[in-house]
């Protein structure tokens, strides 16, 4: 099994706890999808819309409003993705 850390906005942490995040992840983004780097994928939790973009080799849910080009620690946090199918990627 192979894991992807995401970062993605701190304020989803207020509404889930990371296993959850990592579900609502899954959903939306595969493992196929990050590997070849597909952007622009967009996940709203509550209030906080995020669109999936990459710090170098590092995925990042970016949110809408952050005008940064690069995540803040201070507003995001790591979550992982086990995948169980992109095993060597």
């Amino acid at each position: 099994m192979s894991k992807h850390r995401c970062l993605v906005p701190y304020e989803w942490d207020h509404y889930y706890k990371s296993s959850t995040i990592e579900v609502i992840l899954k959903k939306e983004i595969t493992c196929d999808q990050i590997v070849k780097k597909i952007t622009g994928i967009g996940i709203r939790v509550n209030y906080v819309t995020a669109h999936l973009h990459y710090w170098g080799d590092l995925p990042w849910m970016k949110k809408d409003k952050d005008k940064k080009g690069f995540p803040d620690p201070n507003d995001y946090f790591s979550v992982y993705i086990y995948c169980d199918n992109c095993e060597g990627q």
